[in-house]
């Protein structure tokens, strides 16, 4: 969800003056807009720390073991999170 955060809020808000281009009508009047990239990133970031809090309280569930048991599930998670920070 992270990834297409940048394609949804920074060239979605062209798709009305695009789709009336491609017909050949005038697209000049029609309302447009686009994130800031800083708030971009804030979402990026926000959603991935989000969903690996989720990630950890979830795999402690479905595995009902103690939380000592849980130390190579949980590195495993938060380094898949950190790869996928570092590649965004």
């Amino acid at each position: 969800m992270a990834y297409y955060l940048p394609l949804g809020l920074g060239e979605a808000g062209q798709l009305l003056p695009v789709t009336f281009a491609t017909f050949g009508l005038d697209a000049a009047s029609l309302p447009s807009w686009q994130a800031y990239p800083a708030v971009i990133g804030f979402l990026q970031t926000t959603t991935l720390v989000v969903s690996t809090l989720a990630s950890l309280i979830l795999s402690q569930k479905i595995a009902r073991s103690p939380l000592r048991q849980m130390g190579h599930p949980w590195l495993g998670i938060i380094a898949l999170a950190w790869g996928i920070a570092y590649l965004l």
